[in-house]
């Protein structure tokens, strides 16, 4: 499995290129498609699925590009699909003249994604927004906005919950086995350094606003 990190957009969300041979995911296509496209294209690759880890405007504003250029379906665990869809001026994560693709498909924890030989397990982790998830594939996990370096996702946003994100962060201290971890921002990390250090992965998992 190949891995490409292109931190897009105003925010530097990082879009994440996910591939085995010539199939490919996309994670988080969050802005400058054109640059989507072209690191696609000078790899050659094909795209069989985009994921979002959450509906935030800075993770799939280059969504509709992206569909439109290689029709692949777009997939949202089904809590944050009203996230994508409405379009109101008063939330910061609505964008005028946003407009979901027709083939908007939803996720669930434990669900399955496949391309080729990749396989993309989906692990539901709300807190920073309802349907937030984190994307789990061989040694990788790609966390979104729940889970950085020595950090975790806001919780103060619309849809956000710190009595949920305590729980996610109850169940990541948890989780076994060797990871990278692939955040929405900034650098990579691992689950082993995270569970060690990250002070929000340690007991009582509190976050204070």
């Amino acid at each position: 499995m190949q891995i490409l990190a292109l931190p897009v957009g105003h925010f530097e969300a990082n879009c994440y290129l996910v591939w085995e041979q010539a199939a490919a995911m996309v994670i988080d296509p969050g802005g400058q498609p054109d640059a989507i496209l072209a690191a696609l294209g000078g790899r050659g690759l094909s795209v069989a699925h985009i994921l979002l880890t959450h509906a935030h405007f800075d993770h799939f504003l280059a969504v509709p590009a992206l569909h439109e250029a290689t029709g692949a379906p777009v997939w949202l665990h089904s809590l944050d699909v009203d996230g994508i869809r409405l379009n109101r001026k008063s939330s910061p994560f609505s964008m005028p003249g946003f407009t979901p693709p027709a083939d908007l498909r939803t996720l669930e924890d434990g669900s399955v994604i496949k391309a080729g030989d990749l396989a993309m397990a989906v692990r539901h982790t709300p807190g920073h927004s309802p349907g937030s998830c984190c994307f789990v594939c061989q040694n990788a996990i790609f966390s979104g906005d729940t889970l950085f370096d020595g950090d975790i996702g806001r919780v103060d946003l619309p849809g956000g919950s710190a009595r949920a994100m305590r729980r996610t962060m109850e169940a990541i201290a948890g989780w076994t086995g060797g990871y990278d971890v692939y955040p929405g921002h900034g650098g990579s990390t691992t689950l082993s350094r995270e569970q060690r250090r990250n002070p929000y992965l340690q007991p009582p998992y509190d976050y204070n606003l």
